[in-house]
């Protein structure tokens, strides 16, 4: 039986097998929702509100958005696990649960990210958008809110709903004449209703560097038609007027938000292959990163979730007294450090500094301490994600 509570699912509700645990969000054209799929686990529950069962624009969004997440195949762009119908003909989609909060949650209570952290971080979404770019996707929304920081480290990327093919022209339009997508990021293309490319989104990821690094975006204004017509018009300020990075950066991003799509990165992956030159590393430096992931189970208590927060602040204390910087939001822990001498040799060397790190944190029942050890070059070091599976202790 379908019950509805102040326009909503209450909890209770059975959907295509999943069963309504709570309302999470309430958005603009959809709410959403915690449920429980048995066997299948938890997922959230996407659910498109009433006033728009007969929008046509609205439906072929919700559509989209199903066929793109079923068709990008990348560790950081969120899962769709099912799709259906209610009963009423609202259209439904169940993404897989992610516990943790968006980016620009995180940004606004503990302020801007520091480079190197930045830097991890705009690896993972390059190569997050370049598998979106590689089936003929633009995403048309990067921003902060859709970026998902979850508790075990993971990042997600999120909301395909106003995706586009490549070369769309007038898609960014609604049927009242809106410009879909986010005023504090929308190229300028978008903005004149014109063909979207990669280098729409690679003007977006630009935005995003600026807030990841400041706090803030390039161009920001309360009056709609001010903001936009700095994005058609202003010049970006330079990202090291406002953070403390390198003068190269400033050619890179500047770059990101020229005005002409032609003038930019041709597509993410160049971009972030500029931006690990502009920062003078090469990639072939031998380096050593060590991971520590602390986790509790769904639904532990309070006291236990305190316990995790110690044991990854001792994690991170042993790591830098053992010379590793800490580096990055892309994992709970992640220490990096410039190493010399034999690959093989240096990843024994590091092994064995975690197998007594994970003795030394001894942690309680219901919470487990995994640890990894990674040699190779710097970039690779700085990406996680890629790690491989063997390298864990």
């Amino acid at each position: 039986m379908y019950l509805y509570q102040d326009d909503a699912l209450a909890p209770g509700a059975f959907i295509g097998g999943w069963v309504v645990e709570r309302l999470v969000s309430r958005g603009v054209m959809s709410n959403v929702y915690r449920a429980d799929g048995g066997p299948r686990g938890r997922a959230a529950l996407k659910v498109l509100h009433h006033a728009y069962l007969h929008d046509r624009v609205a439906l072929e969004r919700f559509d989209l958005e199903a066929r793109a997440l079923a068709a990008v195949e990348h560790p950081a762009v969120v899962r769709c696990i099912d799709r259906g119908e209610l009963p009423n003909g609202l259209p439904y989609l169940a993404l897989e649960w992610l516990d943790g909060e968006p980016l620009s949650s995180r940004v606004e209570r503990d302020g801007p990210l520091d480079l190197v952290r930045a830097s991890a971080l705009l690896e993972i979404l390059c190569s997050a958008v370049g598998a979106t770019h590689a089936i003929g996707l633009v995403h048309r929304d990067l921003k902060a809110e859709n970026v998902f920081c979850l508790k075990d480290g993971r990042v997600k990327l999120l909301d395909f709903g106003i995706a586009r093919q490549f070369g769309d022209a007038g898609a960014g339009l609604t049927t009242a004449g809106h410009v879909m997508g986010t005023p504090i990021a929308l190229a300028p293309e978008q903005i004149r209703g014109g063909k979207t490319s990669p280098a729409t989104d690679v003007y977006a990821l630009g935005v995003l560097i600026h807030v990841m690094l400041t706090g803030r975006p390039p161009f920001d204004s309360n009056v709609l038609v001010d903001l936009e017509s700095m994005h058609l018009n202003d010049r970006s300020p330079p990202l090291s007027a406002r953070a403390r990075t390198p003068p190269a950066l400033d050619v890179v991003t500047r770059r990101c938000l020229e005005k002409e799509p032609g003038a930019r990165y041709a597509d993410a992956a160049a971009l972030w292959l500029a931006w690990r030159d502009a920062l003078g590393k090469p990639a072939d430096t031998l380096a050593a990163g060590i991971t520590v992931r602390v986790h509790a189970a769904e639904g532990a208590s309070d006291e236990v979730w305190e316990h995790v927060d110690r044991l990854e602040r001792a994690a991170g204390a042993a790591l830098e007294r053992a010379g590793f910087e800490l580096a990055s939001d892309a994992v709970l822990v992640l220490g990096t450090r410039d190493d010399r001498g034999d690959p093989a040799e240096v990843a024994q060397r590091w092994r064995t500094f975690a197998e007594g790190l994970k003795r030394e944190l001894a942690p309680v029942a219901g919470i487990d301490v995994a640890i990894a050890v990674h040699v190779g070059s710097e970039s690779q070091v700085l990406h996680p994600l890629e790690w491989p599976k063997t390298s864990r202790v």
